[in-house]
């Protein structure tokens, strides 16, 4: 029995049907699938994985499909998806009726799949059934979560633990700053054998480059062996890049004769060229093609044409920057950190950690490596679909094909590697490739889809989808005449392709008056308004556009009926977030509901700002800029008057003095309550305690943005949950890392709320405010595309490492110099994103579906910058923009027709100044005090808890925190501040000792201008490392070692002096009974650290904690069964003195023998003093 037909099915019409079912249908051959913007690709992929489900010979279970997805929500979409069209075709296929939610397409999809394979009802129920069991197991993910699966399955192989887990960059960030200074410190101790080496390196470049280098080459899909040997021979292609560079410029020489500057330069860069291509090195800078490439490029004379002009430019930077650069030193500081690199690489992975990068670079080297692996894996996955093909990542183009080899071929590289006919298929749209950032490829990608995919031996098939569903006729039409005129009419291989139109899927909805293309232009008459005063002028006029005159003022068809325009029918989209965050301001001063959405964004929202800056303050007091930010905030409550008031009268030095604060907000007298008591917590209970006794949640539901910065309060106390207990960082290192983080923004988006009609907001929903990037995918009734206008910035990092996957080419760059990699690769990604931009403004405007706004504030006449996307719009709808502003009144709208639709302009003029509005809701004023302030319990038993609960903390402020069993310290008398990493010279104390030595020998730091101090510490050193087993004629040359390694430099000129009485001491100690018992001894230990709880004798109270008692042993030995410990002495002592300093070290040598007592479970320890002048030793 077949599907009945349904009445209400009519004949599908779409113009491009016949691709569309050529495309589902292939057998046999592989298939590259190019979907325009909105023409429905997520269908055909859920049809065509029906068709490999149900077709009529060699059906596959949905286990043996991996469809490769962009990011997880296309995913879970999908997934989705195919549980609906699951679902509906059991519905039909049992004569249930489908509901009227059900597309007439879906229903016709079933029906000619049935018809296609020829099952029964009965059999397609059951391939539904099947398939719906196996939906949750079958491979619809990201490449990043199919890669991390395929690990799982061959751990041994891939080398990690079977349970990694994926790191999203934080944990791997942590790790590399704690291997990176333990690394360094031991790289430039006394014992690091490469000094001069880095010498050479940190006279060059600034340490912080050299750091930020070393970071970039521990990427995993860097190969290891391109950094492991010296600087590279060129290759070939950066030879053929060479000459193709070289030919040029003879070209335009030929084409442009005389002895002008742009020629002069031309002649030095085609000599330059040609001799760093024949030797295959760079030349001296001090050649003369050097020395004539440092002049400045001229402006473009009247004799040469536009196009030459910035081909010749661009030719004169690449050959100026090949005349800077000098790569060997750059290649000296790559071979000093490449034993880092590897170390820093594996110890990650053994921690059980493997990043995004690493996943696709360890599956990638578990396919190719490993061909028993690769061929099973070949037979389980018999299809391969991928999404989003010109956005993956290279690495995965490998992936992708070691999978998809025919059977029995084992080749090692990936571009020898032939498909199996039929087994890909692929779907993508080179005019949609914008994440280059990404390491995207259009240069790959072209070269994967010609030489592989639609190869003779693969027998590919190429379809183009141009069918749109998303954009009504008019507005396609507008879109499709500026885009036709921008991008090339004919392919330019590996940068950009040429415009496939869109084409209109027949509606009945006709389009209103102002669902078109419209173009608004703000006016600005400083003709030297940067960018930040133009985007704040072209924000004001966009949201005061939005509130006066279009919102619940026009309408929009939405759902097939004609409704006004609400906050949650609007999406405003940006090139950069930069913008973005401009026009948010804009918005919450005009009171429009509005989200933000970007990568970056979390840690710059407000009510993230402000609670950082109140954890700020709890942790340092003194640190001011944060305490005017809380005096600022909601939680401080002040006007800018107030604050005033309050810097002029001071801030706090600590919260130890009350009295400071009589001034301050409430909020300050919590945090100083809350300061002492989370000292005893630990780090997760301490940030639990903090926000449930503070109202930061409160006052953030509060806020204009409700729900939404309630979600961010609550997610920044998730994070820093997760810091605290993952690193094992105190309370002020997880503040510290947050405070880095609000300072440079790492990959993080804000807490999502409910997408669809953001009901958070109100009835009217939100504008939703994203960049280009973060919009691609999604639809929106009516789209604005913000600050065309904006220029791309140009500016090259200081620091690069990347690999070219396509030329197997490494990029670097150090500061100013870059190897010839470096240069090649600049070049290339700077071409890439020039041809970007163009693909940026097609993805923007094919977002609406109903209007599109185009917005762009314009200098002085209204010039328009070459290079931004105004441009670009100018170009495409051929508009004279200086034309139209010149013509323009105080306000002036028309139309221009392009091709047969009306597109209108509308030109706006300067806006007036608006006055900040820095705290206000609906228009309400700022309270007079704060809406909340610390309030006491009622009731003389609350009043008698919170008098014992102050007497606590009182004598928890009063204990110090650290004691020393040499001299006491106060509670702020904490560890010493880190030595510098970039060490001169490793001098004084050698780095292995704990910090708790340096307290204790702080005093007698090598470099102290007491003399006695100077003898008492390398007396330690020399007894340290000594072999007491040794022959002692030996120890004078020992003596003579450790002055040389560890006297400071400022006491060089006294060293002689210094050497000769430690000569003298040891002299007699070395003869010494002291001496002879250590000899016989068994050392233990020398240089013991040690830190143990220690009871408060003078506590008021039993309830306040112990402090922390430390010290140093200077030696620990066992003689006959009995643990000893000794002190050395080594300052002058009279024969009538000695009692007295044997009294003075009885305390101290009673918490040595506690220490001792408590970590070995020994008792008794015996305790002496050895004086190394006199050679005595008294016990203790």
């Amino acid at each position: 029995m077949m599907l009945h037909e349904d009445g209400k099915i009519v004949k599908e019409n779409l113009p491009d049907s016949h691709a569309r079912h050529s495309a589902v249908a292939a057998s046999g051959s592989n298939v590259v699938v190019t979907a325009g913007a909105g023409t429905g690709k997520t269908s055909l992929l859920i049809d065509r994985i029906l068709h490999l489900l149900t077709r009529g010979h060699d059906r596959l279970a949905l286990t043996q499909i991996v469809a490769v997805t962009f990011t997880n929500k296309a995913a879970s979409e999908l997934k989705l998806r195919m549980r609906h069209r699951l679902r509906l075709m059991k519905a039909l296929t049992t004569g249930r009726s489908p509901g009227n939610e059900l597309h007439d397409y879906e229903i016709r999809s079933i029906r000619t799949l049935q018809e296609a394979s020829g099952l029964t009802n009965e059999e397609l129920a059951a391939v539904s059934d099947e398939a719906m069991r196996e939906v949750e197991r079958a491979h619809i993910e990201t490449i990043h979560s199919f890669a991390g699966h395929l690990l799982r399955l061959y751990p041994v192989e891939a080398g990690v633990d079977p349970s990694f887990q994926e790191d999203d960059g934080t944990r791997f960030h942590e790790h590399f700053n704690h291997e990176w200074d333990q690394w360094l410190q031991r790289e430039l101790d006394a014992n690091g054998r490469r000094h001069d080496a880095w010498r050479r390196v940190l006279v060059r470049y600034d340490p912080d480059d050299v750091k930020q280098l070393a970071q970039a080459l521990t990427d995993e899909l860097i190969p290891t062996s391109g950094i492991r040997t010296s600087q590279p021979a060129i290759t070939p292609h950066l030879r053929s890049w060479l000459a193709t560079l070289r030919d040029r410029g003879h070209l335009l020489r030929e084409r442009y004769h005389g002895t002008l500057k742009i020629n002069r330069l031309l002649d030095a860069a085609v000599a330059l060229l040609a001799d760093v291509e024949m030797n295959g090195m760079l030349r001296p800078h001090d050649t003369g093609e050097a020395v004539v490439l440092q002049q400045t490029i001229p402006t473009k004379t009247k004799a040469w044409t536009d196009e030459d002009y910035e081909e010749a430019k661009g030719l004169l930077k690449v050959a100026q920057t090949i005349a800077r650069s000098g790569s060997e030193s750059l290649w000296d500081a790559v071979q000093l950190l490449s034993p880092f690199v590897a170390h820093c690489r594996s110890s990650f992975v053994e921690k059980g950690l493997v990043s995004f990068n690493g996943l696709l670079a360890r599956a990638r080297d578990l396919l190719r490596d490993h061909p028993r692996v690769r061929a099973e894996l070949k037979e389980q996955y018999q299809a391969i679909i991928v999404d989003e093909f010109q956005d993956t990542d290279p690495v995965q183009y490998e992936i992708i094909l070691f999978l998809a080899e025919a059977a029995g071929s084992e080749a090692r590289e990936w571009h020898r590697v032939q498909p199996a006919p039929g087994k890909l298929f692929i779907v993508g749209d080179p005019k949609q490739s914008i994440y280059a950032f990404r390491r995207a490829d259009i240069e790959a990608y072209d070269t994967v889809v010609r030489d592989h995919v639609l190869s003779p031996a693969a027998k590919g098939e190429r379809y183009a989808l141009q069918g749109n569903f998303r954009t009504h006729a008019h507005l396609l039409d507008s879109v499709n005449r500026c885009c036709a005129n921008v991008f090339p009419s004919v392919s330019v291989e590996g940068l950009q392709p040429p415009y496939e139109p869109l084409l209109p899927v027949p509606s009945d909805s006709l389009p209103l008056l102002h669902e078109r293309m419209e173009l608004r232009l703000v006016t600005l008459t400083q003709e030297d308004a940067d960018a930040e005063t133009s985007g704040r002028a072209e924000a004001d006029a966009l949201a005061r556009w939005l509130r006066d005159d279009v919102l619940e003022k026009e309408s929009l068809i939405v759902g097939g009926r004609a409704v006004p325009i609400q906050p949650r029918h609007v999406a405003v989209l940006f090139r950069t977030f930069a913008h973005l965050r401009i026009c948010l301001e804009a918005f919450r001063r005009y009171h429009l509901p509005c989200l933000a959405d970007g990568e970056k964004h979390f840690y710059e929202r407000q009510e993230v700002l402000d609670c950082s800056l109140v954890w700020r303050t709890l942790m340092d007091p003194r640190d001011e800029l944060a305490a005017v930010g809380v005096l600022r905030s909601p939680y401080g409550g002040c006007s800018d008057v107030e604050i005033e008031s309050i810097v002029q009268r001071g801030f706090m030095d600590d919260w130890a003095d009350e009295s400071s604060l009589t001034h301050l907000p409430p909020i300050f007298t919590i945090l100083r309550s809350l300061h002492a008591e989370v000292r005893t917590l630990p780090v997760p209970e301490a940030i639990q305690y903090v926000f449930q006794a503070l109202p930061l949640a409160e006052l953030a539901a509060a806020s204009v943005d409700g729900e939404h910065a309630l979600a961010n309060v609550l997610k920044l106390r998730d994070v820093m949950l997760a810091l605290a207990m993952r690193s094992g960082l105190t309370l002020r290192e997880v503040v510290r890392q947050m405070e880095q983080w609000v300072d440079d923004p790492p990959n993080e988006g804000e807490r999502p709320l409910v997408e669809e009609g953001l009901t958070s907001q109100g009835p009217g929903g939100a504008i939703r405010l994203l960049t280009i990037h973060k919009a691609k995918g999604l639809e929106f009734p009516m789209v604005v595309v913000a600050g065309l206008h904006r220029d791309v910035d140009n500016r090259k990092a200081s620091v690069l490492a990347s690999h070219d996957w396509l030329t197997n080419t490494i990029g670097l760059r150090l500061g100013q110099t870059a190897d010839l990699g470096g240069v090649f690769l600049e070049t290339k990604v700077a071409e890439r994103e020039r041809a970007e931009q163009v693909r940026l403004l097609y993805v923007a405007m094919t977002r609406a579906q109903r209007r599109l706004v185009l917005s762009a504030a314009l200098h002085g006449q209204g010039a328009t910058r070459k290079g931004t996307l105004l441009s670009f719009i100018a170009r495409g709808l051929d508009l004279d923009v200086q034309g139209i502003v010149e013509a323009a009144q105080e306000r002036s709208q028309c139309d221009h027709l392009v091709g047969n639709v009306a597109v209108t302009t509308t030109v706006v003029p300067p806006p007036q100044p608006v006055k900040p509005v820095l705290s206000r809701v609906e228009g309400k004023p700022r309270p007079a005090s704060p809406t909340w302030k610390a309030t006491m319990p009622d009731g003389a038993e609350h009043q008698r808890q919170w008098d014992i609960w102050f007497k606590q903390r009182e004598a928890v402020a009063k204990t110090p925190l650290f004691l020393s069993a040499t001299r006491p310290l106060t509670t702020g008398d904490v560890a010493l501040p880190k030595s510098s990493a970039l060490l001169e010279k490793v001098s004084g104390q050698s780095e292995k000792q704990s910090m708790a030595h340096r307290r204790k020998k702080a005093a007698s730091q090598p470099g102290s201008s007491d003399r006695s101090a100077i003898v008492g510490t390398l007396a330690h050193r020399v007894l340290h490392d000594w072999d007491f087993s040794a022959d002692p004629a030996t120890m004078p040359t020992w003596i003579e070692t450790c002055c040389n390694t560890y006297l400071s430099q400022e006491w060089v000129p006294e060293s002689g002096d210094v050497c000769v009485e430690l000569q003298e001491i040891f002299a007699h100690f070395v003869e010494s009974e002291p001496y002879a018992v250590l000899r016989q001894a068994d050392i233990l230990g020398r240089e013991i650290p040690f830190a143990v709880p220690w009871e408060n004798a003078e506590a008021e109270t039993e309830q306040v904690p112990p402090s922390v008692m430390e010290g140093v042993i200077d030696v620990m030995y066992r003689r006959d069964q009995q643990l000893w410990i000794a002190d050395y002495k080594t300052h002058r002592v009279e024969p009538h003195s000695v009692e007295q300093v044997v009294q003075e070290s009885r305390a101290q040598m009673k918490v040595y023998r506690r220490a001792a007592e408590s970590a070995l479970a020994q008792s008794p320890v015996r305790t002496q003093l050895i004086f190394l002048r006199s050679g005595l030793s008294i016990e203790v």
